[in-house]
This record gives C-alpha cells, structure tokens and sequence, in this order.
C-alpha cells in the first residue's frame, strides 16, 4: 500500500505488468506514490494474483476512511434520504499546470490523465458510497494541448436507475471539491469539506459523523493481523478502470458505452 493516493500508471519500469507477467510488488515513484495498473487488464491480473498468494493488498483510496464519507455511506445504506435518485461530484485541481512536461501528461508513461490521477478517487468514492454498480457511461473530454484528458464532463447510469453526473477538472485555480448524493426524501453533501444534510420539510442539518477517522495503514495492518478484509480493494481499483476506460471510450467515439464488470 501507499502512503499517499494511489496513482494507476504503467510508468517505466515498473514490474507490477512486465512481460513475465504480475508480480505482487510494492513500487512507489518519486513522490512516494504507489504505481499500480492502468487498464481493466492490469487490475484483474494484480486481482488475481492477490488471491492467488492469499496476501493483502490496499489500495489508498482515502475517502473511504474518512468519517464523513462513512456517514455518507450509512445515510445512504439506511435510507435517510430514500432511494438514491441522483448523484452530482465535481472536482478542480490545477493539474494541467502543475503537471506541464511532466510524465503524468505521458500516456505511455502515465496511461492517462486527470481522470486517472486524483479523479479516479472520484470514480471510486460515489460508487462505495452508494454501494450501486454503474451499467452506461457518456462522456466529453477536453485534453487542452495534451495527449491526455485534462476536463471531463461524465454523466452515467446506476443500475438502480440512478442517474449521476461528474466534473473533473483539471485546469482549475486550486483544489476544489462538492458531492451531492441525492434521493427521494432528501439529499446529504459535501461543500468544501462541510458535511450538510438536507430532508424535505426539515432545517439544513451538519450530521456528526458517527465514525472515529482510520489511517489506511491501520486498517492494511490490522487485516494482516485478524485475516479480515480491508475497506479499500483490488475490486474496488478494478470498479475504477472499468468506469474509467467506458468514459475514454464514450469521449473517443462520442456514444453511449456500456461499462463491462467483471466479477
């Protein structure tokens, strides 16, 4: 596991997806960051191999330790809201500038761009959260003077029937996040960082957080202790690129795509 967010590149040389195959490795770049698979392929092989040898593997997706993204997840898992009818997430980040002639704007290097780097985080959190798998993903992207996407405008379907929408954005002027989780009897958000929950008929609430905060690395050592499951997954890496390479594919043909899951 990594101690920062895990970045899904094939940078050079990393042995994780080399010709002989998956080698179950841990690999950080310069900045401390776990490299792991970039396409639907890596992920099941590095799956696979986890299983194979019966080790653990965490993947840092950070969000899903945090207090008031479990609360996110409970409200929603109780129904505090009703049926999920629409998600809304949008993220800035100055990453086209920051990351200028840098191998993050490399496809070969990196495998794809701010969707794959702190977007995929994105990806991740609104499908935990909600505990609902996505079926068909449109998307536009916008790669500025790159070769990698640097604006994404998603909009998808839950198998529910949910509709969601997403908006990463990579040429912002700093970091900014919102997520709006709605349902049929009310919506719970967050606005930079503050959590809100919102009922119809009731005053806007801040819902403390019934969760104390985790560090991945406790929750990595004490599944290697108790033999238990961690709450950040392979699969849940996998659910990403799944997502992730559907949106490419819409933007690149300008259709509708299916998302292909693969159990």
């Amino acid at each position: 596991m990594a101690n920062n967010a895990p970045t899904p590149s094939t940078y050079p040389g990393n042995p994780l997806f080399s010709g002989i195959g998956v080698a179950l490795v841990t690999l950080f770049d310069d900045d401390g960051e776990l490299l792991i698979g970039a396409t639907v392929e890596h992920a099941l092989a590095l799956r696979a191999r986890v299983r194979e040898l019966k080790k653990v593997l965490l993947l840092s997706y950070q969000r899903h330790y945090d207090p008031k993204f479990r609360e996110i997840k409970r409200i929603i898992a109780e129904e505090v809201i009703g049926k999920l009818e629409f998600v809304s997430v949008m993220q800035g980040q100055g990453w086209y500038p920051a990351q200028r002639g840098k191998w993050r704007q490399d496809p070969e290097l990196s495998g794809g761009g701010q969707l794959n780097d702190s977007g995929s985080h994105m990806v991740d959190i609104v499908h935990w959260v909600t505990g609902q798998a996505s079926v068909e993903v449109f998307s536009t992207i916008n790669m500025m003077d790159t070769k990698v996407d640097i604006n994404s405008a998603i909009t998808w379907k839950f198998a529910n029937g949910a509709q969601g929408n997403m908006s990463v954005i990579g040429n912002f002027p700093g970091w900014w996040e919102d997520h709006t989780y709605s349902g049929s009897k009310g919506s719970v958000l967050i606005r930079q960082g503050k959590l809100m929950l919102v009922l119809y008929g009731k005053e806007i609430t801040e819902p403390e957080p019934k969760f104390e905060p985790i560090l991945p690395e406790w929750d990595f050592v004490k599944a290697i202790q108790t033999g238990g499951e961690v709450a950040s997954t392979a699969t849940d890496g996998l659910r990403v690129i799944e997502f992730t390479e559907a949106a490419w594919q819409s933007a690149k043909t300008g259709k509708l795509v299916k998302i292909a899951r693969h159990d």
